[in-house]
């Protein structure tokens, strides 16, 4: 729901998609023939020897580009519009893993709250305990003043982390695209995002195989679609380049009435272009392809590595959660060890509370 909230409300994708439209709309642009010119012409003579002492003219100039100028033009627009589309997307699935790892961060933060608060509660009672027992004379002052600041360091934890996720909020509502205010009132359900994430970790896991993972994380990522889009765009403009080479002609049919005569005319121009600016040119985009060409095997080779690398370190943290969860195991043996030598007068109270009081670092790590 917080991801199509985000595709809702979010400014920054509502900028990437509207930045996506107007250049895609440079491509009916691109289909468009060169400008054709009409003209008249009015004169008149003082002469008494001619026939006609007014001269009238109409005539029209129209463009014929060589070497498919149009359609390579439309080309070089429609893969300008394929790099813009998949800049949107890249900035849709960044705004999109942004938001998951804030609300990952929300929700590991929430956790420790949680410990925090039952850190504290039963830091209060062994304090309520030492202070009993101070009072009677059976613990120092010093041993008091212990158990003082231990509560206030736990106390001002709790605090911290209080403060933290109200600012993980804050980002999140503005990941999303939305004021505070209204962000609020919207409940973050927590256990729900930990089944879908736990999902999700689970269905990479099924893909055992290094290679699986390198050819999905090629065919799926967009950022190698991207650096494939801007290649075309620079092969295009090398293309119109070359083209551009040939030279366009421009067709001048003409209608005059001069002086009583009739007179049918058609002029044919044509701009002769520099050679020599011509090979700069088509230099300069041969060395843009061939940079596009060395940020596409660089990304691939980024992309393969980071692939590889990715199954190893997945693996390490399924080990590193497998040993946590034998540690929570273990401490709420150690638990239960505690409470039936409570109950059988073994250890008092604030004993036991003194020894679980330490085990919630266990907690605080998982």
């Amino acid at each position: 729901e917080l991801l199509l909230a985000q595709q809702f409300y979010s400014r920054k994708i509502a900028t990437a998609k509207s930045e996506w439209e107007i250049i895609k709309g440079n491509e009916g642009l691109a289909t468009l023939k060169p400008t054709t010119s009409v003209g008249i012409a009015i004169g008149k003579t003082d002469s008494n020897e001619e026939i006609s002492k007014n001269i009238f003219g109409a005539g029209i100039s129209f463009v014929f580009e060589s070497a498919n100028k149009k359609i390579i033009r439309h080309e070089v627009a429609f893969n300008k519009t394929q790099s813009a589309f998949l800049t949107y997307q890249i900035s849709v699935s960044e705004n999109k893993i942004n938001l998951l790892q804030d609300l990952v961060s929300y929700i590991a933060n929430q956790d420790l709250i949680i410990i925090q608060k039952k850190e504290v509660k039963l830091n209060q009672s062994i304090l309520h305990m030492v202070k009993k027992r101070f009072d009677l004379g059976l613990a120092s002052q010093v041993n008091l003043d212990r158990h003082t600041l231990n509560i206030s360091n736990a106390y001002q934890l709790l605090v911290s982390l209080q403060i933290k996720q109200e600012n993980l909020k804050r980002k999140i509502a503005t990941q999303i695209g939305m004021m505070f205010e209204q962000f609020n009132l919207i409940p973050l359900k927590t256990d729900d995002i930990k089944a879908t994430l736990k999902k999700a970790s689970e269905t990479f896991s099924n893909k055992q195989k290094v290679s699986e993972i390198k050819e999905a994380a090629t065919l799926n990522s967009l950022s190698l679609r991207k650096l494939l889009a801007d290649y075309a765009i620079a092969e295009s403009r090398l293309k119109y380049e070359i083209a551009k080479q040939y030279p366009d002609y421009i067709f001048s049919p003409a209608y005059t009435y001069d002086l009583g005569n009739y007179i049918w005319g058609l002029g044919i121009d044509s701009l002769i272009t520099s050679s020599k600016k011509n090979e700069i040119l088509i230099n300069k985009a041969k060395k843009i392809r061939a940079l596009q060409t060395n940020k596409i095997h660089t990304y691939q080779l980024e992309l393969t590595n980071n692939a590889e690398s990715l199954l190893p370190k997945f693996e390490s943290m399924v080990r590193e959660l497998d040993h946590f969860q034998a540690l929570i195991e273990a401490k709420e043996r150690l638990k239960n060890q505690l409470q039936e030598q409570l109950k059988n007068g073994l250890i008092d109270r604030l004993d036991l509370e003194l020894e679980v009081v330490t085990l919630f670092e266990i907690d605080k790590k998982n």
